[in-house]
């Protein structure tokens, strides 16, 4: 907090007049500072790290919509300011493709291709064999923000044999010999019939 007023004030003066001040007074200068100025001394050391991390790809993006990094903080481009640059940076900014690889290069309009070309995927996959068989579809091209399918949980069950399935519900306890052997006799009866 002190770092932030001895760089806002112009002269030691003033400092000696904060120095000097109850810190309820300067809690209450400094929540004020932050609603005024729209941004949070957390949210600049937070722009000041990514500067030191990643100084090159930000200056070219301010330098492309015609900022400079020096003139920050200034009337003409404050923190604030900054912070939306920063916050609202495309897919295809310098910084997006140098501090969230995985997010880098992706506008709406490669999100848009990717969906296309997932749909021309299905479709040719749709009159394969393989398709006709019950086999899977291609997956989707990988995109950040966009799950691929996910399998329901039970979907992939090994199916049972009639008997493990009569031995697991009990099924041969509730229902004696006596029983399956009658049914048997049905069974018999009906194809001896024809």
């Amino acid at each position: 907090m002190w770092d932030v007023f001895a760089w806002g004030l112009v002269d030691s003066a003033h400092m000696a007049v904060l120095d000097q001040a109850p810190m309820r007074r300067i809690h209450e200068l400094y929540e004020q500072w932050e609603k005024d100025s729209g941004v949070t001394v957390d949210e600049i050391h937070q722009m000041l790290a990514l500067h030191k991390k990643y100084p090159e790809q930000l200056e070219v993006d301010l330098i492309d919509r015609g900022l400079r990094w020096r003139n920050c903080p200034s009337p003409e481009f404050n923190w604030r300011d900054l912070l939306l640059v920063i916050r609202y940076s495309s897919g295809d900014s310098h910084i997006v493709k140098a501090s969230d690889p995985k997010r880098g290069g992706w506008t709406n309009l490669t999100m848009m291709i990717a969906d296309l070309i997932d749909g021309v995927n299905w479709l040719v996959w749709s009159k394969t064999e393989a398709a006709q068989k019950g086999g899977s579809p291609p997956p989707p091209i990988e995109r950040p923000g966009v799950k691929g399918p996910q399998s329901r949980p039970g979907s992939k069950v090994k199916p049972s044999t009639m008997s493990r399935i009569k031995e697991l519900s009990g099924w041969n306890k509730r229902h004696g010999e006596e029983d399956q052997d009658r049914r048997r006799r049905k069974v018999l009866k009906v194809f001896n019939a024809q």
